[in-house]
């Protein structure tokens, strides 16, 4: 993950206005080359709202903003600290990272995330990647800015290794001519000490993701690969694919950036060029497939993209898992392909027709 607070910045500090809840008017703004730089309020309502933009980010200057907003009542979640409408909302070529305060006295043994509304009136949870709770700021990486506020989740929600159940030796046949298995690999270039490996393939390519269990529940993501674009993709430190908990009917987005990497099949690094990768999980509705009909789903949807050490787009390709509780993947869609699951080996045990 490109490190943002060991880019170059150059800083400026910005004084908030002390009126505007919400109105047309901005509370700060700042101009950021593509040098990178930090936007940061230092008082009024908004003090210590941080966003940071690594060299890259921006191909031309941008003039970033932010005023009050309202937080927004949603379903098993409590709002902790202001709204803040950073703008402008489009995407970024690498996450930036913004900061958001909070009284620490507000910070509970609850789960504390991040909810952002978007443009269409959605809202997201993002999961923090930092939280420093004696200071009170919540930071977290973003493609693109929006609305956004810390909140905690209320409800402890659902287990999400209940839906990504995979073991090693697993594998699934799909309808579409697509097949995906589990494995454990120890040999992997860049991934040490072991690693499992998600492995999607078809007709028009292969794919896949390097994960990794963490003792709290949540699910890591070490690395992507493909055999299109420039290949392997190699994280240089682990990052959370899928939280602890999941809260059902709660969109689930967050990004991760790739600095260097190995050509497909590869053994050594090249350190060039640099790669995206955003998840957003949903949750959608009954699944029909060949083997049985599904209700409780878990649907992860992936956009990797890659950029040479210039900055022009190489390649992007987007997949999608949809996960059953308890027992795994039941469609796939990949490779231009989409289809539902035929049959399969769950913790040995054979499924399907």
């Amino acid at each position: 993950m490109l490190t943002l607070r060991a880019v170059p910045l150059f800083l400026l500090l910005l004084s908030a206005c002390s009126g505007g809840g919400g109105g047309s008017s901005p509370a700060a703004s700042a101009t950021i080359a593509p040098a990178g730089g930090m936007f940061e309020i230092t008082d009024g309502k908004l003090a210590r709202v941080k966003v940071e933009i690594p060299a890259g980010a921006i191909t031309a200057p941008v003039l970033i903003t932010a005023k009050e907003a309202f937080q927004q009542a949603h379903p098993g979640f409590k709002a902790i600290g202001r709204a803040v409408t950073l703008a402008p909302d489009t995407p970024f070529r690498l996450p930036v990272r913004v900061s958001l305060p909070v009284e620490p006295s507000r910070l509970s043994s609850n789960e504390t995330v991040v909810l952002q509304r978007t443009a269409t009136g959605d809202i997201l949870e993002v999961h923090p990647d930092e939280i420093e709770a004696t200071l009170g700021i919540v930071s977290f990486d973003t493609m693109s800015l929006s609305t956004v506020w810390v909140a905690e989740r209320l409800f402890l929600g659902v287990g999400s290794e209940e839906f990504w159940t995979l073991m090693g030796g697993d594998e699934w046949v799909f309808e579409n001519g697509l097949s995906m298995s589990m494995t454990m690999e120890f040999a992997e270039p860049n991934i040490t000490p072991y690693a499992y490996k998600l492995h999607i393939e078809g007709p028009n390519g292969e794919l896949g993701l390097y994960l990794d269990r963490h003792w709290s529940g949540t699910t890591e993501l070490l690395g992507t690969y493909s055999n299109v674009g420039n290949g392997f993709q190699n994280l240089n430190e682990r990052r959370r694919l899928l939280p602890g908990r999941v809260t059902i009917g709660q969109p689930v987005v967050d990004s991760y950036t790739y600095n260097s990497f190995t050509p497909f099949g590869a053994t050594a690094a090249t350190g060039t060029g640099v790669a995206t990768l955003d998840v957003i999980a949903a949750n959608p509705a009954q699944l029909v497939t060949p083997v049985d009909t599904y209700n409780d789903l878990l649907e992860m949807r992936f956009v990797s993209t890659q950029y040479s050490p210039t900055g022009a787009q190489l390649d992007s390709t987007e997949f999608a898992i949809t996960f059953s509780r308890y027992f795994g993947p039941v469609k796939l869609e990949a490779f231009g392909r989409s289809g539902g699951l035929v049959s399969g080996i769950v913790g040995g045990v054979p499924v399907g027709q």
